[in-house]
């Protein structure tokens, strides 16, 4: 499944894993939502969290081919993408790539 971009209505670029998407999704999937847990559940084996956060990760790691870690903080890259703490972006990096941003970056 390729991450999609877009527009939100103040112009805002939209990311599947900002911080926006999870409260727009529940907004307009409240009746089906334990459906679409299901579905993400299953069918990408993880949960909805490790779902949204691939995609996240997928958008820092194309910042830092850019090199945009020579240009700004590895935490203002982790807002950027949708995370919202320094904390929270650490552990998903790890836990999907078993090492840290630093050390992903120093095998680069």
């Amino acid at each position: 499944m390729e991450a999609q971009t877009g527009k939100n209505d103040a112009g805002g670029k939209i990311l599947p894993g900002s911080r926006t998407l999870p409260t727009q999704l529940a907004k307009a999937c409240k009746p089906i939502l334990p459906l679409l847990s299901m579905v993400i559940n299953k069918g990408f084996s993880m949960n909805f969290n490790d779902w949204v956060n691939k995609y996240r990760l997928e958008e820092v790691k194309s910042l830092f081919e850019k090199g945009e870690h020579k240009k700004q903080t590895l935490l203002s890259i982790a807002f950027e993408c949708g995370f919202n703490s320094k904390a929270t972006f650490n552990r998903a990096f790890k836990k999907a790539t078993g090492i840290t941003p630093r050390e992903w970056l120093s095998r680069q």
